[in-house]
């Protein structure tokens, strides 16, 4: 039987899991209309739901890299990240349509699956190819009377990371995805891009054509943060071997971070300081116990918002943290079942195939 090595036992399970969980935190008061505890602290800087997407992106940046280097190929690369992303994604856009939104919908169920433009049919069609005709975030009927009426906003993030694992793709087609300069370029390249639209408003491009996808002008804020991130944790991935993870400049790195916070500067701040403090941890061996329970977060990530606004529509008003408390005693069950049935058989053929390409 294979024993694990040191190097082999970490944090990453925990770590996802907790960031899917500050992600919830965010949208219970996003979807009431008010500020997060972070948000409050921080003066409006940050709030919960950005840093956990921001660390999902390092993380992603860090592992898929590895992965990538450890197919045979682009196309077995490109095979195990769909059957990581759309079984998954597949069963919570049905969930979400189905039944979530036919429990939310005004008139009868019969009525609701009748509907043909903006019905449930189509919202599943729309956002199983990524929203790639960026249809709107509503089913129509369904959550009406909710200050917020998006059916699921978490998924937006999925084009980019889809955008950014096709950009890995072209590389190993290239046969440069092992050259580790390239991903500094890469990192330079949208920390630039980001850093003069949010300080300076320089916009290098204005697209304004659906068909532009990430590119187009509405997803420019997302597409050079994302990248960002993506590209920060996949650097500190490829010079893993001199740049050592340790818990000591973590800790100066997390000081840094909270006297930022109230000094004001802490957008700044995370953008250098958050991909090497959250890695730190992650790569830590001391959590890895966790992993018995399966990787959860991407359940807790796709459930979790339409079963929020379920509560907000039964319980108008209902407090963020009692929205919260309740969603993760619903979600948790769910993303359990949901890594069981769906999501672990499919990683098990990825890995599969990474081993018999």
């Amino acid at each position: 039987m294979h024993q694990e090595s040191a190097a082999e036992r970490n944090s990453f399970h925990l770590i996802r899991f907790l960031l899917a969980v500050m992600v919830i935190l965010t949208h219970c008061y996003t979807i009431d209309g008010t500020s997060t505890p972070l948000n409050r602290l921080t003066g409006g800087q940050l709030n919960e739901g950005t840093l956990a997407v921001d660390g999902f992106l390092v993380i992603s940046g860090y592992l898929i890299v590895q992965s990538a280097h450890r197919s045979r190929n682009a196309l077995v690369f490109l095979k195990k990240r769909a059957l990581r992303i759309w079984p998954g994604l597949i069963c919570a856009l049905v969930f979400t349509a189905l039944i979530i939104g036919g429990l939310a919908y005004d008139g009868t169920y019969a009525e609701y699956l009748r509907i043909r433009d903006g019905g449930p049919l189509s919202y599943i069609f729309h956002w199983l190819t990524l929203n790639l005709a960026a249809e709107p975030w509503n089913i129509t009927g369904v959550f009406t009377g909710n200050l917020a009426h998006g059916v699921n906003v978490s998924l937006w993030t999925i084009k980019h990371e889809v955008s950014l694992y096709l950009l890995i793709a072209i590389f190993m087609v290239l046969h440069i995805h092992k050259k580790r300069p390239v991903y500094g370029v890469c990192y330079g390249i949208f920390l630039a891009l980001h850093v003069l639209f949010t300080y300076f408003r320089i916009q290098l491009w204005d697209i304004r054509h659906v068909e532009a996808w990430v590119l187009n002008t509405w997803n420019y804020d997302h597409t050079t943060r994302t990248g960002m991130f993506f590209f920060a944790g996949a650097l500190i991935g490829v010079y893993r071997d001199v740049l050592p993870l340790r818990w000591k400049y973590a800790g100066f790195g997390a000081a840094l971070l909270v006297a930022s916070g109230f000094a004001g500067m802490m957008r700044p701040v995370e953008l250098l300081v958050w991909p090497y403090l959250l890695l730190c941890f992650a790569q830590s061996p001391r959590f890895d116990d966790f992993r018995r329970l399966g990787d959860l977060s991407y359940g807790l990530y796709v459930y979790s918002y339409p079963l929020q606004q379920l509560l907000s529509h039964v319980y108008p008003g209902i407090h963020p943290m009692l929205n919260f408390a309740i969603t993760l005693s619903l979600i948790i069950p769910l993303a359990k079942v949901s890594w069981m049935l769906v999501e672990q058989p499919f990683v098990r053929i990825g890995r599969q195939k990474e081993h018999t390409a």
